[in-house]
């Protein structure tokens, strides 16, 4: 895969120690990273902070990450998206696949597979 360099993530996810250990795995690198704990709020912040990465939770309780990726893509195809998921199966990257979302990553994940896997986004 070749080496893309990122500035803004935002990362959604309503598990407090996953958002931690993305936040730590990019400490410094050369991003500006933005923190949903929910899809609420979530249209708003891509339009006013513009990511060029997404890393997004598939089960939430409100909306999950599907949803959301199926939403964005409507009116953003540009952006990169990785989707989190502890339940990943043949069906969903199925329907990953079918709306364009760049990767989805089995949960829980190590830290150091984390960086090591973040390391092919941002430097």
């Amino acid at each position: 895969m070749e080496k893309r360099s990122y500035r803004k993530v935002l990362l959604v996810d309503d598990e407090k120690p996953h958002r931690d250990l993305v936040r730590i795995s990019l400490k410094g690198k050369s991003v500006t990273i933005r923190e949903l704990s929910s899809g609420q709020g979530f249209h708003e912040v891509i339009k006013e902070f513009d990511p060029d990465l997404l890393l997004i939770d598939f089960q939430m309780p409100d909306k999950d990450g599907l949803t959301l990726c199926q939403e964005l893509k409507e009116y953003n195809e540009k952006v990169h998206v990785i989707l989190l998921s502890s339940d990943k199966n043949a069906k969903i990257e199925e329907s990953l696949n079918q709306i364009g979302i760049s990767d989805c990553w089995s949960k829980p994940i190590t830290p150091a597979e984390l960086r090591e896997r973040l390391s092919c986004w941002v430097n």
